[in-house]
């Protein structure tokens, strides 16, 4: 039977990275995308008319739109410009230092995150073990998993694993264990 034995310490890296994998689902990531360009279309809405009040409104608005005055029309830009900055750092929590800042605070306040610990994978599950902490879940409880350049991320109901790529010392082994999720880990449709 196959095993891997590794160990390895969390890094507040990885957990930004899984923070990104999350935010770069299909449908959260298509809605925050929609939002951010409504928001930019309509501070180009409010731009135009600053000098044509009339600019791409309906009629039974016109009374509206003609009431606002300059400085409305400047603070609703201002407004709609940073609601699109917010859902763009939402996408990305890699350069958000608000997220960052977060992420850094929830790893600095959680002991077992920073402990050291050993992950055994086989054929049956994964078996992950510190100091404070164990846990041995069976294939068939993770629902998808998804993967970047620096860690792999297992989901499984609303929780997740973080496996870091750099605790594989050989690219075979990194090899086997992406086959591996391949076949144990069948993805929900509802998660795509």
């Amino acid at each position: 039977m196959l095993e891997i034995s590794l160990d390895y310490r969390l890094t507040e890296s990885d957990f930004i990275e899984a923070e990104q994998i999350q935010r770069n689902q299909p449908i959260q990531l298509g809605v925050n995308l929609c939002l951010i360009i409504l928001c930019v279309f309509l501070a180009f809405v409010e731009f135009k008319r600053i000098s044509n009040s009339d600019f791409f409104t309906f009629e039974f608005a016109k009374k509206i739109a003609a009431s606002q005055t300059e400085k409305d029309r400047i603070l609703n830009i201002i407004s709609y410009t940073m609601i699109s900055i917010f859902w763009a750092g939402q996408n990305l929590p890699k350069f958000n230092p608000i997220y960052r800042k977060n992420i850094s605070k929830r790893y600095q306040n959680n002991f077992v995150k920073q402990e050291d610990k050993t992950i055994k994978i086989d054929e049956i599950g994964i078996k992950i073990t510190s100091a404070n902490y164990r846990e041995i879940r069976q294939w068939q409880a993770y629902n998808d998993f998804a993967e970047n350049k620096k860690i792999f991320l297992l989901f499984r109901e609303v929780q997740t694993n973080i496996i870091p790529k750099r605790i594989f010392e050989t690219e075979e082994e990194l090899n086997l264990f992406r086959t591996m999720l391949a076949n144990k880990i069948k993805p929900e449709k509802s998660n795509k």
